[in-house]
Formats: C-alpha cells, sequence, structure tokens
C-alpha cells in the first residue's frame, strides 16, 4: 500500500468522473494520511478550472510552472467558454491542450487508483 494511502480505496476500480470536485475528493480520501500532497489549483478566463496534484519535495515548482501551467495557459482551450461547447467537444479540447504540454511522459490514465500510484511514483496529476 502508497504511504498515506487509506486501506480498502486501493482495492476499488474507480474511473476517473471528470467532474473536478468528485475527482479531487477521491483523491483528498485516498491520500488522507499524506501531509506532503500539494494541489495546486487554476482556472482559465473561460472559465475553465483544472488543478495540479503531486507530493511536495518530489516535484519541481518551477519546471510545473514552465511544462504544465504556461502551455496551458496560453493555450487552445482559453479561446472557448465553457457553456459554448458540449461535453465530447470539451473533452476534444482538453486532448488537444495537454497535447501542448512538452513533458517528457504524459499520459492519460483512466482509472483514479492508477492515478494514485503515479503520484506516489513522483509524477504529477492534471485534472480538468
Amino acid at each position: 500500500m502508497a504511504a498515506g494511502a487509506s486501506g480498502g480505496q486501493e482495492d476499488q476500480v474507480v474511473k476517473v468522473k471528470g467532474i473536478l470536485s468528485e475527482d479531487l475528493t477521491f483523491i483528498r480520501q485516498h491520500f488522507h494520511r499524506c501531509s506532503d500532497l500539494a494541489y495546486r489549483t487554476f482556472s482559465f478566463e473561460s472559465g475553465h478550472r483544472g488543478a495540479l496534484v503531486f507530493i511536495d519535495g518530489l516535484v519541481d515548482d518551477t519546471r510545473i510552472e514552465q511544462v504544465i501551467l504556461e502551455p496551458l495557459k496560453t493555450g487552445i482551450l482559453t479561446r472557448y467558454g465553457h457553456s459554448d461547447l458540449t461535453d465530447p467537444e470539451l473533452r476534444s479540447l482538453l486532448e488537444l491542450s495537454i497535447n501542448e504540454i512538452q513533458a517528457d511522459q504524459v499520459k492519460t490514465l483512466d482509472l483514479m487508483n492508477e492515478i494514485a500510484d503515479s503520484i506516489c511514483l513522483g509524477d504529477t496529476a492534471l485534472f480538468m
């Protein structure tokens, strides 16, 4: 079991819901004993919101700003209002926005437990 993870949740298969508050609630519950878990929330003028989740001390804040946040702030997602898009259109724009991130390894995960495991290994999770 990962440090800080709660017993029982790692046995459940939980899919990413795509609802920021619900996905972050799962992560908070999963890591409820981990004091090093960091959340960095952000929003765009378009109304889109997101959050980065990582283990403080394993991730460089400057690199997060340069490699993840700056491309998202200037990317395609900033040009569209949330109410103007259907769910499939929004998902397509999110995927295009992720493509703008120039990281060594970007992967899309659909299971919350896999995301929690990646966070424990020092990865940064992006929720939008």
